[in-house]
């Protein structure tokens, strides 16, 4: 007799849209943010309310959205970004200065 599969991976089920399809979700946002705090799946699960495998597939989809291979790469792609949004906000301040 077989052994039943007790993979941790937060693949999507059969029948699933692909997770690359559509923006991310607010509760992806809710779920990446607490990563990049260092929360675990754990930690994640219990301060939103929601189970461990809820969390592993919210970050799966986040991850899949933002072309991550894994966990660390999702919250490099974020802060990148974050940080890019930021400085461009910066420097649009700093020229409309120097041109009044």
């Amino acid at each position: 007799m077989p052994k039943p599969n007790r993979s941790h991976s937060a693949r999507p089920k059969f029948g699933m849209k692909n997770p690359r399809d559509g923006p991310v979700t607010p509760r992806e946002q809710q779920v990446t943010e607490l990563l990049i705090d260092g929360h675990s799946n754990e930690s994640i699960g219990h301060q939103l309310n929601i189970s461990t495998e809820t969390v592993k597939v919210h970050l799966y989809r986040a991850m899949a959205k933002w072309g991550a291979s894994n966990r660390v790469e999702l919250a490099v792609k974020v802060l990148k970004e974050r940080h890019a949004k930021e400085l461009k906000r910066v420097q649009s301040c700093y020229f409309d200065l120097q041109s009044n």
